[in-house]
């Protein structure tokens, strides 16, 4: 169990590095052992969206799916196909590629094109996964049109424009840095989408780690009968059903994660037990503003 420990500390160091160049983000929480660091942000102003510590309606879900899509994307569409449940997914382009040519969008055309016709919204999580946290204005922005111009490429007459959006790892709002940077970044994006983020106390805890048999794509590695594979599925199960006790959440999941497709049904079903209702983010939206995303950046303007 040290061990344990000690992979998740090593975790939260790189982390860490990766959102700030110090390391004063600070800890309010624990998730599945081992502590998040999230910074509260109400009295920053950030404009319209999500952020950590946000009012939410009560015994409602709203299923976020970041870093897709992937070979596991398919399986959690039929998973939400099943259920009859929407919800978002915030896609990059070139984050998941693994050796494979093109972009993740013409890898994976007919997902995309599924997901949309099935009602999903689909969101923005940048071209390359890149964190936005002291980058400069013109690659913030490169990041966010180059992630729309691979998809409109990829599906043609049928994309979507992008108007909600994540930025990778949640920062620089997920870390310290000074006000003044985070708004700068939030002007920037802001000008494209509405950012949406999670609740603090509602990430599954699926991209900490990667457990044995566990991998971004099908091939022979894949074995999701290994010990750790199924102790990771039962730490996602805790991560959110365990906590869901009436409170809205915005869920964090990743769909390049195969335990994540393995162990959807089992906290859906959780979920509905315990009386949740399901949504978007464009309902999260219109349920606090009023108004879509598309709307919402109109207003701002």
């Amino acid at each position: 169990m040290h061990n344990i420990y000690a992979v998740y500390i090593v975790i939260i160091a790189i982390f860490t590095t990766l959102c700030s160049d110090k390391r004063d983000l600070l800890p309010v929480d624990s998730l599945a052992s081992a502590k998040m660091f999230y910074a509260r942000e109400k009295d920053y102003p950030f404009g319209s969206g999500y952020y950590f510590h946000d009012e939410l309606p009560a015994n409602t879900v709203y299923l976020t799916f970041d870093d897709g899509p992937s070979d596991w994307t398919s399986g959690i569409l039929d998973t939400l196909a099943e259920d009859n449940i929407k919800a978002t997914f915030f896609i990059c382009g070139r984050f998941n590629m693994k050796g494979r040519s093109g972009t993740s969008f013409k890898i994976f055309r007919e997902v995309l094109l599924r997901m949309k016709n099935e009602g999903h919204v689909i969101a923005n999580h940048t071209a390359t996964h890149r964190v936005l946290t002291w980058m400069s204005d013109e690659s913030i922005r490169y990041e966010i049109l180059a992630n729309q111009k691979m998809l409109d490429d990829a599906l043609g007459d049928n994309s979507v424009t992008m108007t909600i959006f994540r930025p990778p790892m949640g920062c620089p709002w997920l870390s310290r840095v000074p006000a003044a940077e985070k708004i700068r970044v939030a002007n920037i994006t802001g000008s494209f989408a509405v950012t949406l983020l999670w609740t603090y106390r509602a990430d599954s805890t699926d991209s900490w780690d990667w457990a044995e048999g566990e991998w971004y794509r099908k091939g022979p590695g894949i074995n999701t009968g290994s010990e750790t594979f199924k102790m990771k599925k039962t730490r996602i199960y805790r991560a959110i059903a365990g906590r869901a006790q009436g409170q809205g959440m915005v869920v964090l999941f990743h769909d390049t994660h195969n335990t994540t497709a393995e162990v959807l049904p089992e906290i859906i079903k959780a979920l509905k037990e315990k009386n949740y209702l399901f949504g978007t983010a464009e309902d999260l939206l219109y349920w606090k503003y009023g108004m879509y995303s598309r709307d919402l950046i109109s207003s701002m303007k």
